[in-house]
């Protein structure tokens, strides 16, 4: 896919991964909001990528833009809310982060790209969402720099499984009628969901 006539590359992410994805151009400009993204001065020839950020945006918002692509921290057999959750609680042996088109549908877009690490040993969701932003700046530096020569090169894969929310992972912090192994996964799994979790 060739792209032409770039003016900037919008890059929506949290602030704390400003120094993680930083690149040394001045057509990349990093913002940490909806807000800071609406004010600026959006023409059809800039790109928005959003990546690593659980901000979902507005239709309305990135259709202002040549192109839209989301950089998703997880595989994209585990799309939507808290993918390092669902990963670890799966046991997965494969993790990474996902390139997608944006859509209306979270995490519906055709994948662009992917990055995966094979996994060996039993890790906890942590280590998972590590891999995430690991996987995440190899991704968005493939990616920009893809752009940037003026072409994005489409990998044919499909998305996985079906786009969870953060409702479905509460509903498994049910742990009533559970025997002690599915409990004990579940507390490894969902670390961070403790106010959660009926025994």
């Amino acid at each position: 896919m060739k792209i032409s006539k770039i003016k900037n590359i919008y890059i929506l992410t949290k602030k704390k991964f400003f120094k993680i994805y930083e690149f040394n151009n001045k057509e990349i400009i990093f913002i940490d909001s909806l807000n800071r993204l609406e004010n600026k001065s959006i023409n059809s020839e800039n790109i928005l990528i959003s990546c690593n950020t659980n901000i979902i945006v507005p239709t309305k918002t990135f259709d202002n833009f040549k192109l839209a692509l989301n950089i998703h921290p997880g595989s994209y057999n585990f799309p939507g809310r808290d993918p390092h959750h669902w990963a670890c609680y799966s046991k997965s042996k494969i993790f990474g982060s996902t390139a997608h088109f944006m859509q209306k549908e979270v995490d519906s877009g055709e994948i662009i790209d992917f990055e995966l690490i094979k996994i060996n040993n039993k890790l906890s969701a942590i280590e998972y969402k590590n891999i995430g932003v690991i996987t995440s700046k190899i991704l968005i530096r493939r990616l920009v720099n893809s752009i940037l020569k003026g072409f994005i090169k489409v990998k044919k894969r499909k998305w996985e499984g079906r786009v969870t929310k953060r409702v479905d992972l509460i509903k498994l912090c049910n742990f009533k009628n559970l025997d002690e192994k599915e409990i004990k996964r579940r507390e490894h799994s969902f670390v961070g969901f403790e106010q959660f979790y009926q025994y």
